[in-house]
């Protein structure tokens, strides 16, 4: 019989201090015994709910894309059990995963705009609008000879939103028509139908007010007012006319800085969300790298070169790597170079390269496409790659966003990068050497280049703010309202983070732009009727690589530069908006 099992606790010897109890004299004794089938039950604490678990979770979608301090402040309490665990799992976390918990909206410059005019003439005026889809609005119309509503066109419309961000301080009028055609503001304005043509004039005979004596005589006027869309018919009168004189707007926007709010907004999410960026960017980079070796379009030296700068451990698949695998402390492979790409001496913001030292096999990053890995032999094949680019329209105004706004624009002292670029194009068949810096070059980076990216972003939504909106000082300026719902731009800026996931933080990204997905060629709108394969078909860009049909010899891949896709029907479109130059 083996000692244990003919040892047994001797019964006045308690097995733990809650079987017994002290006497007066401080001998134990027994306690009474418990009847207890089962240990006694642990208190939730409400993760095992499943109700609140489905809650959670309806939440999570709900609040996608807010900052980290607003989920914090408005998620309910009983369900902050869920989110403290989300994370403390952060680091443990795969790429998708991470993605979802972490993906922030960037402040947007007409978002921002819009939400401070809802806000202003909702708490001051008691008027609840969306300034998207407010307009500020100006007629010809012709009362004479008809019977209301007066047949009319629209000679200007646009938003309140971008008559905001332009700082339209002037009034819009038919170039036909003099400026005393205008009638006045009024509550109730005349009844406009809209028809698809109409003769516009305005004449005068001698005499005071003779055109009322010839039948003939036309006397278009003008109506200036702010307006909701109709619900049916194109007629615009008192019931769809916002109470609020254009006169009494333009002197809130003179007034307002919305620069000043969007630049606050700016400053809490950088705040915020530096890491993060960080993290989600080498998580795009390593994602297209692996999407673009699996699709042929970048060699197996390649994705070597790109696993390397990203220093994320060889041999690990893509589905295996966590968030940490991405957030330890940058190790240098000094077989490796980086830079910034420079065009002019200028800093193109999103686009940085990598060198072999000893093979010279260059792999050139830009941001803002689904496909953004160009590789070729040298860095001199990569120059003349890009010089021959800007001969293509599509590309070179593509590539023209990667810079500031203030240093596309042409001044009295030197042309911009807009116009270096079309020059680069048209003269790129004469160019024969491409040495470094003429006119494409490069400035070294030390250190963590995702780190970089994220500075060098984060310095462009700064600049390119002072740029977009127009100041009282230079309200003549011309501004192209395009630009703000551009999807090249906007990707330079946020694809970084949207590739670790394409059909969540693209999808997320027009969303806030204002863009319908449908317009915009994506492939997006296959995802959201769950056609097969749709994520595989998210295309944008105008620099995508493309699979390259290699020849193989000795197991190594010959020659495999690729070539970016023309593809005109994958360019971002932007939605039209009526509207005349100041």
């Amino acid at each position: 019989m083996s000692i244990s099992a003919a040892y047994t606790t001797p019964s006045f010897i308690p097995t733990s201090p809650a079987d017994s109890t002290l006497g007066a004299s401080g001998a134990t004794y027994d306690a009474p015994a418990l009847a207890v089938s089962s240990p006694p039950p642990q208190k939730s604490n409400g993760r095992d709910n499943p109700r609140w678990a489905a809650q959670y979770e309806t939440w999570k979608k709900r609040s996608f894309g807010k900052p980290a301090t607003w989920k914090d402040a408005h998620i309910p309490a009983h369900l902050k059990v869920f989110r403290e665990h989300d994370k403390t799992v952060q680091s443990d976390a795969g790429i998708k995963a991470y993605s979802s918990m972490n993906f922030v909206s960037m402040p947007q410059t007409r978002e921002s705009t819009r939400q401070q005019i809802k806000t202003y003439y909702k708490e001051n005026k008691g008027l609840d609008i969306d300034p998207d889809k407010t307009y500020l609005m100006t007629f010809a119309y012709n009362e004479r000879g008809h019977t209301p509503p007066y047949p009319g066109t629209v000679v200007s419309k646009i938003s309140l939103t971008d008559a905001a961000i332009k700082n339209m301080q002037d009034t819009p009028g038919h170039k036909a028509l003099p400026i005393h055609s205008f009638n006045k503001y009024e509550a109730t304005p005349p009844p406009i139908e809209l028809v698809e043509s109409m003769t516009i004039g305005y004449s005068r005979s001698s005499g005071r007010h003779a055109y009322q004596n010839s039948p003939t005589a036309l006397h278009t006027q003008q109506y200036e007012g702010i307006y909701f869309e109709p619900p049916a018919e194109e007629v615009y009168d008192a019931s769809n006319q916002v109470p609020l004189d254009p006169k009494s707007f333009r002197k809130y926007v003179w007034d307002t800085s919305f620069n000043t709010a969007y630049k606050a907004g700016l400053d809490s999410f950088w705040s915020a969300n530096k890491d993060t960026y960080t993290t989600l960017a080498k998580m795009a980079f390593t994602t297209a790298a692996e999407k673009q070796y699996t699709e042929g379009s970048l060699s197996p030296e390649g994705r070597d070169m790109a696993t390397k700068v990203a220093n994320i451990p060889a041999g690990i698949a893509l589905d295996s790597l966590t968030a940490s695998d991405f957030q330890h402390a940058f190790s240098q492979d000094l077989g490796l170079q980086v830079k910034e790409l420079t065009f002019e001496g200028r800093v193109a913001s999103g686009i940085f390269y990598i060198t072999d030292k000893t093979t010279q096999k260059t792999l050139l990053y830009m941001t803002g496409n689904s496909s953004p890995l160009h590789e070729f032999d040298s860095p001199k094949m990569m120059r003349k790659w890009l010089t021959d680019s800007m001969s293509d329209g599509p590309k070179r105004l593509q590539f023209a966003e990667y810079f500031k706004l203030h240093d596309r624009v042409d001044n009295v002292w030197e042309a911009g990068i807009d116009t270096h670029l079309e020059k680069t194009g048209l003269f790129s068949s004469q160019h024969t050497d491409w040495l470094e810096n003429r006119p494409f070059g490069g400035n070294s980076l030390e250190g963590d280049p995702f780190k970089s990216l994220q500075a060098r972003v984060e310095k462009y939504t700064y600049q390119n703010a002072d740029s977009t909106y127009v100041s009282n000082a230079d309200n003549k300026k011309k501004t192209v309202l395009k630009e703000l719902k551009s999807v090249s731009k906007s990707l330079i800026i946020l694809a970084p983070v949207g590739l670790a996931v394409p059909e969540v933080g693209i999808a997320m990204l027009l969303l806030n732009l204002g863009i319908a997905a449908t317009e915009t060629g994506l492939g997006i709108d296959d995802l959201k009727k769950r056609r097969p394969g749709a994520a595989n078909r998210i295309t944008f860009g105008a620099f995508n690589a493309i699979a390259v049909i290699a020849k193989e010899s000795a197991g190594r891949l010959i020659a495999p530069l690729v070539k970016p896709a023309i593809e005109s029907g994958i360019l971002p479109k932007v939605i039209p908006q009526i509207n005349p130059p100041l």
